[in-house]
């Protein structure tokens, strides 16, 4: 049984097509020459996917199969429990130390596009490195998603950086687009529920107790 094969066999997921289209290419294998990197995500190993063993403080909901974290470990889960109009799981985010997270996108390629536009409004790097990083990424989001997606990215890459101001103390932030353009590109995309739309993901901490 192929790794691929045994994540679907042990997680009860169906892998998306674009996601198996990745590790077959050895995007999600490091080292490797052709690992894909990704703003605020690093793959889990494909072996761990498939035999994921929860942290101890956490009681996650049922149909939550982890496949990539952020650096301070939260983590990217497939959401098996809701499967959306693109026949894949909806993708949450469950932060390591909170109970509550976040519905995200309603696909792999979508997760993908999503975190795509949140490294445009945030400049983590000079205007040419986070212009090209977008750029590879939008590679894949046109090639696996659909095309208005990618147009949007093309849309926002086509843009100079410049300063703005945001939440009740007016910060200032640096990117493409701003952090409320953000909010309508996605909610335009997948629809108002996947914007600040809570999901408690640890029953640990869940005030219901479901």
């Amino acid at each position: 049984m192929d790794v691929l094969t045994r994540i679907e066999t042990c997680q009860h997921v169906r892998l998306p097509r674009a996601y198996r289209a990745f590790a077959e290419r050895g995007y999600l294998t490091h080292p490797g020459d052709s690992y894909l990197w990704v703003h605020e995500a690093e793959w889990i190993p494909l072996a761990e996917v498939a035999e994921y063993e929860w942290p101890s403080y956490a009681q996650p909901k049922q149909g939550l199969v982890p496949f990539a974290f952020a650096g301070n470990g939260d983590l990217w889960c497939w959401n098996s429990s809701r499967m959306t109009g693109l026949k894949e799981p909806a993708i949450v985010y469950c932060p390591h130390d909170c109970y509550e997270g976040h519905w995200h996108a309603p696909s792999f390629i979508g997760w993908l596009y999503r975190l795509s536009l949140e490294y445009a409004s945030s400049m983590w790097h000079d205007e040419a490195e986070t212009k090209q990083n977008v750029r590879d990424w939008n590679a894949l989001v046109r090639e696996f998603g659909p095309a208005k997606w990618a147009d949007d990215l093309d849309e926002v890459l086509a843009r100079s950086p410049f300063e703005y101001e945001f939440g009740p103390r007016r910060m200032k932030e640096r990117g493409l687009l701003t952090d409320k353009e953000l909010a309508a590109r996605v909610s335009r995309a997948f629809g108002a529920d996947y914007v600040g739309a809570p999901f408690v993901w640890n029953s640990h901490g869940d005030p219901s107790g479901g």
